[in-house]
């Protein structure tokens, strides 16, 4: 089914379209209630964004920003396929693509995933990243999230 699927740059005309996606998908439909957020994710300027279309409809989406001071590299803020595309390499494509941009400049990826979260975190494993540690408390009060580090080499060197 991912064959038929192309994977785009994202433009400030499909803001709708895009924040209904990422509202529809776990984490965010259950933890982001506050539209400001969306808005921040696709229209601040800083971080680029990769749509995933299948007949006209976003079925992925992958939002990233590059830092070139610490922690000199690539953070990927959203990552989300829809349901009936999940397990056939879209999240892999679309996360790659995020790295391509971000490898060419930097030599880090971070991304993060619940604790809870065990397929996710399995996932960026498969992806070819290492845990760096548990961050407690960082986006809200009792939710830990895990931090994971893809690297080409070290920064200075």
């Amino acid at each position: 089914m991912t064959n038929n699927i192309v994977i785009i740059d994202y433009s400030s005309g499909r803001y709708d379209d895009a924040m209904a996606f990422l509202k529809s998908m776990e984490p965010w439909k259950t933890d982001v209630t506050d539209d400001h957020y969306f808005k921040d994710v696709f229209e601040n300027g800083k971080n680029q964004t990769k749509l995933a279309m299948h007949d006209g409809e976003i079925v992925g989406v992958v939002v990233w920003m590059e830092i070139e001071h610490f922690p000199y590299g690539g953070y990927v803020r959203a990552l989300a396929i829809a349901e009936k595309f999940q397990r056939q390499s879209l999240g892999t494509r679309l996360l790659k693509a995020a790295e391509d941009a971000t490898f060419s400049k930097l030599k880090n990826m971070y991304v993060v995933a619940y604790e809870t979260e065990m397929h996710a975190r399995r996932f960026y494993e498969k992806c070819g990243y290492e845990e760096v540690g548990p961050m407690h408390d960082f986006a809200m009060p009792g939710v830990t999230l895990i931090l994971f580090r893809k690297t080409t080499g070290a920064v200075w060197g």
